[in-house]
């Protein structure tokens, strides 16, 4: 029988004033706001039975403090390691403007980048080449180690890159891609193949706290 060498789950941050605003948040230091703690207590929930043997986190204070919630949650706190190539993109000039701002401003490089984010950058920002090189360069790092079961939080931008890379999925259509706060997405690492298991998983946040349990993960 096939097994898989190890299971990445990804868990985007929960929501932030930016977010509720549809702001660009990149490597703005935005907290998580009440909505976005409630957020990640229902994601520890939902993943108390999971038990990693390691979580990595970004170091940006949206995904740190909800790494920290789902860590309170398991039965024995896992080893928690930072790695600062897991922090959001930089947008740049982009950072603090809504989506509103930037089609009405820069129409038609935002439209074009939206479309293909590896055809051009946000003016000051990162280009896709730059971020893919240091997200792979964290993954290098956590699939060198033995570790079975891996959890990772970071933001929509990296989480997305980190699937593209890891499945072998046309970068062009990253924004194409919905991934909602505090989504839980699964990635399966086979020693010939990875597999997308699971992807934006979030209806744990429509039920109360008593209800989650009763969703599952996949096994």
């Amino acid at each position: 029988m096939f097994t898989f060498q190890r299971r990445i789950i990804f868990v985007r941050h929960g929501r932030t004033d930016w977010n509720d605003s549809l702001r660009y948040q990149g490597k703005s230091d935005i907290p998580l706001n009440r909505e976005g703690v409630q957020e990640a207590r229902k994601a520890a929930i939902r993943l108390s039975g999971y038990s990693p043997d390691i979580v990595y986190t970004s170091p940006l204070k949206r995904a740190l403090q909800t790494a920290h919630i789902i860590c309170d949650a398991f039965p024995e706190t896992p080893p928690l390691e930072i790695h600062g190539e897991l922090s959001e993109i930089g947008f740049g000039d982009w950072e603090g403007k809504s989506i509103r701002d930037l089609e009405s401003e820069s129409s038609d490089l935002y439209l074009k980048w939206r479309a293909d984010p590896t055809s051009v950058a946000p003016p000051g920002g990162e280009s896709f080449q730059d971020i893919s090189k240091r997200v792979d360069i964290s993954f290098q790092r956590i699939l060198s180690t033995d570790l079975k079961k891996v959890l990772v939080v970071s933001h929509g931008g990296i989480i997305r890159t980190a699937l593209t890379s890891l499945i072998g999925m046309n970068p062009s259509i990253l924004w194409s891609l919905r991934l909602d706060n505090c989504a839980i997405s699964v990635v399966d690492i086979w020693s010939h193949v990875n597999t997308l298991v699971l992807w934006n998983d979030h209806n744990h946040l429509f039920l109360d706290e008593t209800e989650i349990s009763v969703l599952p993960l996949p096994l």
